[in-house]
């Protein structure tokens, strides 16, 4: 019930008002602190003070915050807190707010400590920290905002929770140790660190943008060394670490450049980046189950010096960029360098090591240089490529020789095209399998293995200089493969050359050594043409001797120039007298030689002395080709095309040829084949106003065909057959030409005459392969005609792409061509009016399980995979950068080990099927990394359901079915799951679902579309979420239940669901920061049963923007902009935490601010500080206290049954206030005294018109909020001023009248009136007064003082000797006393006396206490050298120097009583003397003896024998006291000492 309210208010309304009493206090003056201090309230400093704190100090800050607007300087100071953590698990982090530095303010600080805070510094200004800092126990170290500059040297910091250092300013560190953090160091703008080493840490460095410079890196036990992100210019150099899970993060990295380090741990590099340097870098693997070195390189990566050891899989690269590797040593036990994508790699000076496979290259292009691939053992192949172009220069793939290899494997090709300068295997079984290949090689070296040397597959091999060694077969040619060598030396084969399936082999110079006896050094079913030794043993289904004979080249005047021939491929150079040898079989050779791009073809005859070949060229006009000559036209030296400035007109029978260039006629001239004349191109060009042919002339295409780029005129009058030629013109044909083009083009105008006609027939040549296999059976549907591949894969369509005659003209268009294998359909768009040939690629994925690692390579894509696939524990399945895997419906990959795949496509078989996507229920270990994936069809894509980890960046995941989830979490996972930069759409149901409280989910740069459903859902999981895009097509867009983490930059611009974030029974301080929301239909940002959330820089859109139901928690710097309709912030019910607002504004809403509850509850009030309000009504508050500072309100106030208490704050508007309301404003005072010229504490004592009893208040700052304005249901009242009464305890009490309100003076000043010391005299002793041993010392004093009466004064006593030691002490409450037991020497006596306000004075006074002279004879008469007194002929002297202490006339050593003049014998020793003889002025207090000798009889009745024994006694005594005077006469003046006269004596004492 609210009654308690209700009487509260009356009672407050019938007596006067108490203030608010604020502990916080701001300083406005200078001040030092120093001792414990302990923080009452938060403390400020305004921009006009300095606060200066002492050495040794020790803050204790209890739970609140220190802000410096003006000047901080500490050194030696211990920043702490004694509060305590009630949360299990804590490590005493947040305890307070910590201090922060203004803008305007600044910090010189040394040796300082910080711990229990929630950020230790905060820095908007200037902060410099010398010698050292420490920092532990705290949520964040640094907090550096944009406008602040940070330096400091010697950091420490351990057990920071988020991060150690967050700078968004500038920052320098000069040495770091950082332990047992979350973050090390995050930077999005300057950073210079020096020597900073992190130990148990998650993220060492984090550069998300600006500029790092960091030299000096240590790492121990961390999970990532050093992030850089796209906007940042990141260099790290001389690094040392071990046991670090991550070197190198770098995702989207460009512009990061890493050098000088020796780290052990699991990974190197991983992500993928625009560029990236790393040099001198020396890395040993210490877990081998990932790849060292893991990158997409999208532009430019480089890496210099790079050594890595141990490793499983040393680098592994793909994507479209630049990677170099130069001067570096690679080794993995799997494999060395793994290379994929469309990109180019270059390595030089580099050495590659591995026992699998070193250097494997798929797709991607290759630059090696001075580069050695060597397999330590295994089989290989050691170099593995598929596809792409590699140029090589001295390259070595090497392996030792094992007799007992049977099977190892230097080089294996596919479809590959290499074109190196020097090339050589050693070691292998098979030095190089290449299939689909193109191999050129200046120099080429296979040798020392077991089986071939090389064994090519439908590939062509060009060598210059050839060694095969120590092999059955040095050369193996399959499938019509080709080989073209100028000089090979093939030794120690059983077979050098073995022919297979009509192949060819040209071997200018053949030499075989040592060729197994018996056997023949070529065989096989081929042609073999060779030369060198005639010695050779062929057998060969064709085989040709080559001589080298020598031929003559002439001009057209006999001339000799120096032509360039080509016969069977080899190339020779005429020389200057125009001789040159050409390999020619004797049966005749057809040779082309051509000269400046002119030349003929021309038989010539192997053997055969004295040919000689003219070599025709262009003439100035026209041209006319002799009958049956044959002409040659090839590339010019300069690249330009063949000119001709006439007519060029064929002879019967003429042929010319153009290889690789285009003839240009001018345009006035035409070109005429003549009755019989034939015109050929190998990529040959023909450009001319016209080109008539005639019956029996023709066209021909060779190689990369015959372009016409002519209109042409046919005459014939019978069928024409050609093939493959490209008009690029009209054609005009005679009547009754019947034209037939198989292949080629004619997509211009073709004119007919009567009975003509023009047919082009398109031919398409289908494969189909299976990983490079023949497919047999495959169904090829064409145009609705279906045919099945043959053995070879293989099937032909054919159709007639173009047909003119008189019907007219008619053009196909493209074709579907259709291709099934089972469930497994691919299609392929046929242009038909072009002949082409396609390959259909249905590679299967084995179903069952895998035990060894599987590769899908781009080259063989698309996959299907008919069924259930498990990835066993201990391997891996990859798909490669653009493969498309293609899975049959309801059927899943079980990783149990690792599945790895780039910028591929999974899906399904289509038409509407659904694969039943990844399972990640594995073993600890277990992974699932995506990157660059597109994830299709799948119910669900991806499921987690035990250990593991799943890491996904660049993907997208869509189009699940029924009521999946794109990603679905089970309960029982325990893994993670990482997206980055992921794109998720289209699920059946719910982008994300996760029900795992052992699940940590990882999101960065992800958005959520079109799920229908919510896009994250989450339940108990860990989250830890930056950047999410909510889209259209969802529920709500985010909604967690009892989850942990944090979520942040969360965008939802274009989302229409209900509820933005919907939050449900979370604790733990759960953050949301940095987020720009839309609301949905339901709301924004919407918190159930949720406490201690922090919601940070939110600007929601729209309305309501934020509600929080029955939670509590903390909004900072929170924007919410409306619509003129709905609620802007709703504060419902409460809990027993309350809610903490700061810089909150809220603008354009019905109702900005609403607090409500019911009248049975009684929550904790909001409070909420620098709010701003504009909206119809500003505040609306029912049974919900509210307290606001330093707020604008504009609008109404509606207050039912709650007390609002508005401090420091204005509003514009009408209030509406029920009967139980209670609007309370007050303004805030600064209060601080000054005592000659200096802030003291003080006591301070308020009144005012609202105060029924005063306020007592102590402190050196005092903040005070004062009631100035009082609103209930019957209207207002209202004060104008206070008066303060302050005193300490050196001054009087002092008052002050200081105004109250909304525009008062806030720093409230009283100049205190100094208290007066008291005043002290000394009385007795008087300086310099001499006291014997063993005499008290009186001592009597006169006190006064203006505040405290005598008797209350404190006096004390203090009595230090000479060497300024203290002797004795003591407190006096008399103005008299005594001090007793000194021994000889000078001394001072001190008194201090201290008035009630804690004022003192002293006073002084030096005395003597000389040695003890019972018979007072030490006079100025007395020698100090004889201790003799001749005056008055005396023994004289202190006691210790004086023989008679008592001057009784008997030395000391045979007085009884030396010190007592009265008596001097006991004859029976029984302590009363045999007789009292007192001289004059003396006494005793002794007793005669009436019994001398003991014997029980009296004296008196005993004789006179005392007497003669007394008298022989007497005489004894003279003689000894003599010599004892003489001696003692004697040693005193070899001695000296004592005083000889008081003069002396005085002397001394001055």
């Amino acid at each position: 019930m609210r009654s308690h309210a209700v009487v509260l208010i009356f009672l407050l309304l019938g007596m006067s008002m108490a203030p608010l009493i604020s502990a916080d206090s701001t300083i406005s003056t200078s001040t030092t602190w120093n001792g414990t201090v302990v923080l009452t309230g938060n403390v400020t400093v305004d921009a006009s003070s300095t606060l200066s704190i002492e050495s040794g100090t020790v803050v204790d800050a209890r739970d609140h915050w220190l802000t410096i607007d003006g000047v901080l300087e500490a050194s030696d100071v211990e920043f702490m807190t004694t509060e305590t953590s009630t949360s299990l698990g804590s490590t005493g982090a947040g305890l307070w707010r910590g201090i922060t530095i203004s803008a305007g303010g600044s910090a010189a600080l040394s040796n300082i400590s910080i711990s229990g805070a929630e950020s230790a510094l905060k820095v908007h200004g200037d902060v410099t920290i010398s010698d050292s800092i420490t920092i532990t126990n705290s949520y964040i170290g640094f907090d550096i905002a944009s406008s602040g500059t940070l330096s400091a040297e010697n950091v420490t910091m351990s057990t920071i929770d988020i991060q150690s250092v967050v700078n968004h300013g500038t920052l320098a560190i000069d040495t770091g140790l950082f332990t047992n953090t979350a973050t090390g160091i995050l930077s999005t703008q300057d950073l210079t660190a020096n020597d900073v080493s992190f130990f148990d840490t998650g993220v060492a460095i984090d550069i998300l943008s600006g500029s790092a410079d960091i030299v000096g890196l240590g790492l121990e036990d961390v999970s990532v060394g050093i992030g850089s992100d796209a906007s940042a210019s990141t260099t790290v150099s001389s690094i040392y670490g071990q046991h670090v899970a991550l070197l190198v993060d770098g995702t989207d990295a460009d512009g990061l450049a890493v050098s000088n380090a020796l780290v052990s741990g699991d990974r190197l590099l991983w992500g993928s980046m625009e560029s990236i340097s790393l040099s001198d870098v020396n890395f040993t693997q210490e877990s081998v189950d990932r790849s060292v070195i893991d990158l997409r390189c999208r532009v430019d990566c480089t890496f210099n010096h790079v050594y890595v050891h141990n490793a499983d899989i040393g680098m592994d690269i793909d994507g479209p960029g630049t990677t170099t590797l130069t001067n570096s040593v690679l080794h993995g036990d799997e494999i060395g360098l793994r290379a994929s994508g469309t990109g180019l790699l270059v390595v030089d000076s580099t050495t590659l090591k591995a026992n699998a496979t070193a250097l494997s290259l798929s797709g991607l292009d290759s630059e090696l240089n001075n580069t050695i691939v060597s397999l330590h053992d295994g089989n290989g192949p050691a170099t593995s490529l598929l596809e792409g172009y590699h140029q090589w220069d001295d390259v070595e793939v090497i392996k030792p020789y094992s007799s007992l290899d049977t099977s190892s494997v230097g080089i294996d090709a596919w479809y590959a095209t290499i074109e190196a300068s020097s090339l050589t295997t050693n070691g292998f079984a098979y030095g190089a399998e290449i299939e689909d290949t193109t191999l050129h090689s200046d120099v080429g070296s296979f040798i020392n293995g077991k089986s071939r040397g090389i064994h090519a597959i439908d590939s062509d091999i060009s060598i210059g200089s050839l060694t095969t060694t120590a092999q059955e077969e040095g050369i193996v040619l399959s499938d019509s493969s080709s080989l073209n060598v100028v000089d090979w030396v093939a030794n120690l084969h059983n077979t050098p050359l073995l022919l297979e399936d009509d192949s060819l082999a040209q071997v200018r110079t053949f030499s075989p050594l040592n060729t197994a006896q018996g056997s023949s050094d070529a065989i096989g079913d081929g042609t073999f043409l060779y030369g060198g030794p005639t010695t050779s043993s062929v057998s060969t289904t064709n085989s040709g001797y080559l001589y080298e004979t020598y031929v003559s080249f002439v001009d057209m005047n006999n001339q000799p120039i120096q032509a360039t021939s080509f016969a069977y491929g080899f190339v020779s150079e005429a020389d200057e007298n125009g001789i040159t040898s050409l390999p020619l079989l004797a049966s005749g050779t057809v040779v082309e030689a051509l000269y400046d791009g002119q030349g003929v073809s021309v038989e010539l005859y192997g053997n055969q002395q004295g040919q000689t070949v003219q070599i025709i060229t262009l003439p100035e006009g026209d041209w006319n080709l002799p009958a049956s000559s044959n002409v040659v036209l090839g590339a010019r030296p300069d690249g330009q095309p063949h000119q001709l400035n006439g007519d060029l007109t064929f002879g019967s029978n003429a042929q010319l040829k153009l290889i690789d260039t285009t003839l240009v006629i001018d345009s006035a001239s035409a070109v005429d084949l003549g009755p019989s004349g034939t015109l050929t191109g190998d990529k040959g060009i023909l450009n001319a106003s016209s080109l008539m042919m005639s019956v029996q002339s023709t066209l021909v295409s060779e190689g990369q065909g015959l372009e016409i780029q002519s209109p042409v005129q046919w005459s014939c009058s019978q069928a024409q057959n050609i093939a493959n030629i490209r008009f690029m013109s009209t054609i005009s044909l005679a009547p009754l030409c019947e034209v037939e083009m198989i292949g080629g083009q004619a997509n211009e105008a073709i004119s007919i005459g009567s009975g003509a006609t023009f047919a082009l027939i398109s031919t398409l040549d289908i494969e189909v392969l299976d990983k490079g296999l023949p497919i047999e059976g495959a169904t090829i549907i064409v145009d609705g005609q279906t045919v099945q591949t043959d053995s070879f894969g293989q099937a032909t369509a054919q159709t007639t792409a173009r047909m003119v005659d008189s019907q007219g003209d008619v053009q196909e268009g493209t074709k579907t061509v259709t291709m099934q294998i089972n469930s497994f359909t691919e299609f392929y768009a046929w242009n038909s009016q072009e002949s082409t040939s396609h390959t259909f690629m249905a590679s299967t994925v084995p179903t069952g399980t895998i035990t060894s690692w599987l590769i899908l390579e781009e080259s063989w894509s698309p996959y299907r995979l008919e069924g259930d696939l498990t990835v066993g524990s201990t391997t891996k399945l990859t798909v490669n950068d653009g493969v498309e895997l293609r899975i049959s419906s309801n059927a899943i990959i079980d990783v149990q080990g690792v599945f790895e795949a780039g910028a591929a496509t999974i899906s399904s078989t289509g038409f509407g099927a659904r694969w039943g996507g990844l399972l990640l229920d594995g073993i600890m270990g277990s992974r699932i990394d995506l990157s660059g994936t597109v994830m299709v069809e799948g119910s669900p894509l991806l499921t987690m359901a035990g250990l593991g980890e799943a890491n996904v960046q660049g993907a997208q995941f869509a189009r699940s079915a029924g009521a999946d989830p794109l990603i679905s979490i089970h309960s029982s996972s325990q893994g993670s799951l990482t997206l980055i930069d992921t794109e998720l759409r289209d699920a059946g149901s719910m982008c994300i679902q996760t029900q795992s409280p052992d699940a940590t989910i990882v999101l960065r740069d992800v958005s959520l579309s079109d799920c229908n459903g919510d896009g994250l859902w989450a339940r108990l999981s860990t989250i830890d979420a930056h950047d999410i895009t909510l889209g259209s097509g969802l529920e709500d867009g985010v909604d967690l239940t009892g989850t942990t983490g944090q979520l942040t930059g969360l965008q939802s611009d274009e989302f229409d669901g209900e509820y933005v974030l919907r939050m449900q029974s979370i604790e733990d301080g759960f953050s949301v920061s940095n987020s720009v929301l839309h609301a949905g239909q339901s709301g924004g940002l919407f918190a159930f049963m949720c406490e201690d959330i922090l919601l940070t820089n939110l600007t929601v859109h729209g309305a309501p923007a934020i509600d929080l139901d029955e939670s509590s928690g903390v909004l900072q710097n929170i924007v919410l902009e409306g619509e003129s309709s709905g609620v802007g912030l709703t504060i419902r019910h409460g809990l027993s935490e309350p809610v903490h607002a700061e810089a909150v504004q809220i603008t354009d809403y019905s109702v900005g601010v609403k607090l409500h509850a019911h009248d049975f509850e009684d929550p904790v009030p909001v409070v909420m500080s620098n709010l701003s309000v504009t909206s119809v009504e500003a505040i609306s508050a029912e049974f919900f206290d509210l307290r606001i500072e330093s707020s604008t309100l504009i609008g109404d106030l509606s207050i039912a049954s709650s007390i609002v208490n508005a401090i420091d704050s204005t509003w514009m508007g009408q209030a509406s206030i029920d009967t139980s309301g209670l609007l309370n404003e007050w303004s805030t005072h600064s209060l601080h005294a000054l005592l000659n010229g200096g802030v003291v504490e003080a006591a301070y004592t308020l009144n005012s018109d609202f105060l029924s009893t005063p306020i007592e208040l102590t402190g050196r700052f005092v903040d005070i909020e004062m009631l100035h304005t009082q609103t209930a249901a019957d209207g207002s009242s209202l004060i104008s001023m206070a008066t303060v009464e302050a005193r300490s305890d050196l001054s009087l009490p002092t008052s002050e009248t200081f105004a109250v309100g909304t525009s008062s003076q806030q720093n409230v000043q009283i100049i205190l009136i100094a208290n007066a010391p008291p005043t002290l005299s000394i009385q007795t002793p008087y300086s310099g007064q001499r006291y014997m041993e063993t005499t008290p010392v009186e001592v009597s004093f006169t006190v006064l003082d203006d505040t405290t009466e005598s008797g209350d004064i404190t006096v004390t006593w203090t009595v230090f000797n000479a060497q300024n030691q203290q002797v004795t002490s003591g407190q006096n409450d008399a103005a008299q006393f005594n001090i007793t037991s000194l021994d000889t020497g000078l001394f001072v006596i001190q008194l201090i006396a201290t008035d009630n306000l804690g004022l003192t004075a002293l006073a002084e006074v030096d005395i003597e206490i000389t040695q003890l002279d019972t018979d007072g004879d030490w006079t100025s008469t007395c020698s100090s050298e004889t201790w003799f007194d001749a005056t008055n002929g005396l023994q004289c002297g202190p006691d210790i120097y004086d023989p008679d202490d008592d001057n009784d006339g008997r030395l000391d050593t045979n007085d009884v009583w030396p010190k007592d003049p009265c008596a001097w014998i006991d004859t029976d020793d029984d302590g009363q003397p045999d007789r009292i003889e007192c001289p004059p002025g003396a006494s005793t207090t002794l007793f005669e003896d009436q019994d001398d000798d003991g014997d029980g009889t009296p004296d008196a009745l005993e004789g006179s024998s005392y007497g003669e024994s007394e008298e022989n006694s007497t005489a004894l005594i003279l003689i000894g006291s003599i010599v004892i005077l003489v001696l003692i006469i004697f040693f005193v003046r070899i001695r000296g000492g004592g005083p000889k006269t008081l003069g002396e004596i005085d002397e001394r004492m001055l």
